[in-house]
């Protein structure tokens, strides 16, 4: 969707610039609106990629709570805390509706490693996994 806004605006510009201007001057505002589009571009793919952080997140529990911003900070850490805890002794943590936190098992393979094409052995490891639940996926894709 941005790259076809941006094609867009280019031909736009092709087409505004007088046909008097001289070629490499025509390349020079080409290139100068390029470099805000392209700077307009990572600025909002910043803001879509930007995601909300404790501090964020502690504000807007403390806004919806009445409690501080301070109480609803150590509500989130000690929320955290308790799920890793939970993950490190091996069980579930499932909040119906939300979704369920739990680990996998990923066996031993082999890789190779980009650079080089070299075969490496990935050792086996436990990943922590959330799968979203049927009420939250439906909120999100509403």
């Amino acid at each position: 969707m941005v790259h076809n806004k941006v094609k867009s605006k280019i031909k736009e510009l092709i087409v505004t610039v007088p046909p008097i201007i001289r070629v490499s001057e025509q390349e020079r505002c080409i290139k100068g609106f390029l470099k805000k589009m392209a700077l307009q571009i990572i600025q909002a793919e910043r803001r879509i990629i930007m995601a909300t952080g404790k501090v964020e997140l502690a504000k807007t529990i403390s806004q919806k709570t009445g409690v501080t911003q301070k109480q609803a900070s150590e509500f989130i850490n000690t929320f955290v805390e308790t799920i890793e805890e939970k993950l490190v002794e091996g069980e579930k943590v499932q909040l119906v509706g939300f979704g369920t936190f739990m680990t996998r098992k990923r066996e031993k393979r082999e890789g190779r490693k980009p650079g080089t094409g070299e075969k490496i052995e990935i050792p086996a490891s436990i990943a922590p996994v959330f799968k979203a639940g049927k009420g939250l996926k439906e909120k999100v894709n509403a």
